[in-house]
């Protein structure tokens, strides 16, 4: 996490955070499990509004946001938000809510992202009564607007501040949606968690930032994604090269399995598909040990079910529809039949 950011700070602060589409039942749940207990305010289908009362160090923690904001104002159709209903929330949240904690910069760097109207008078208004420079480089607050609300986003609450940045490879899984991909997956301490389609390790970086203690095993037909794999897991790994549709595994082994597949587009066609899905699925079950779990992503989802319907030993448990990057795929949570 960021050097001089205050979470040990209690704060009293009225706040947004935005995940993937779909996936604030999810978020919802972690944030119920605060000890502070956050009071949801209001949903919609990719953030969740809340009046929260605690030490910032505990939000910071939750994996399932990549945006935070505080709430300044509503945006209404006809009119900007009122200046001194700004000024006054952001001087709020400076004296005892999320700013107070994060913004210690002298003097803080801000920018305004494009609004439909009043962009620049809100720059130089926040910049003469706060006395803030506008530095959209090097921002610690961006003010912009999420949701039907102008926000005040806190940088030091961003999800590439907060968490190691990793190397990424073409059609690297989106690092909020690899956390609901593992939550949904529940890996446990000493579990032996298997990504047949690893690419750059994301997803098995997640399960064991997620659960220490896990066993991580990874292979890729790509003798690039296997050095960046390796890169950003250091020797936590078992990485091998190999196709996911032939798994160097043995039957039963594997107790948690999460992978992003070939959506057909910037990896793979569908052609493809046809055939290496029925591969990968009946490989999945093959090595997944009874009462293990299985999740995958794929935007491929009329071909998944078929296939999955297909295999024996095989059923879908779950189907979860996200939204991210313009692109609305599916998590399909997969168990061995009993």
């Amino acid at each position: 996490m960021p050097g001089g950011t205050q979470y040990s700070l209690d704060v009293e602060d009225e706040l947004v955070l935005h995940t993937a589409g779909g996936g604030v039942p999810l978020l919802e749940g972690d944030l119920a499990r605060l000890d502070c207990r956050p009071r949801v305010l209001e949903r919609d289908a990719d953030s969740v509004r809340i009046a929260y009362r605690g030490a910032l160090g505990a939000l910071a923690a939750i994996r399932l946001y990549d945006v935070c904001g505080v709430v300044l104002a509503p945006i209404e159709t006809a009119a900007p938000p009122s200046p001194d209903i700004v000024l006054a929330r952001l001087r709020e949240s400076l004296d005892r809510g999320a700013l107070s904690a994060v913004a210690t910069a002298e003097p803080v760097r801000f920018r305004v992202s494009p609004l439909r109207f009043g962009r620049w008078e809100l720059r130089d208004l926040v910049a003469r009564e706060l006395g803030w420079v506008n530095d959209p480089s090097r921002w610690d607050v961006n003010l912009e607007v999420m949701g039907s609300r102008l926000a005040a986003q806190v940088g030091a609450l961003h999800w590439s501040r907060r968490f190691a940045k990793l190397e990424r490879v073409p059609a690297s899984t989106n690092p909020v949606v690899a956390a609901l991909m593992i939550r949904l997956l529940g890996p446990e301490a000493g579990d032996v968690v298997c990504d047949p389609c690893c690419g750059s390790g994301t997803l098995l970086f997640e399960a064991a930032a997620t659960q220490p203690g896990v066993i991580l095993v990874g292979g890729d037909v790509s003798r690039a994604a296997l050095r960046a794999a390796r890169r950003n897991l250091g020797r936590a790994a078992l990485l091998y090269r190999g196709d996911a549709g032939a798994l160097p595994l043995g039957g039963g082994t594997i107790h948690r399995l999460a992978c992003n597949l070939p959506f057909g587009k910037r990896v793979g066609s569908h052609r493809e598909n046809i055939g290496f899905y029925p591969a990968l699925l009946a490989e999945v079950g093959r090595v997944l040990a009874p009462g293990g779990r299985a999740v995958a992503l794929t935007e491929e989802k009329r071909l998944f079910r078929q296939t999955a319907g297909a295999v024996r030993g095989l059923r879908i448990e779950r189907e979860l529809t996200l939204s991210a990057g313009g692109l609305h795929p599916s998590v399909f949570v997969l168990r061995p039949n009993l």
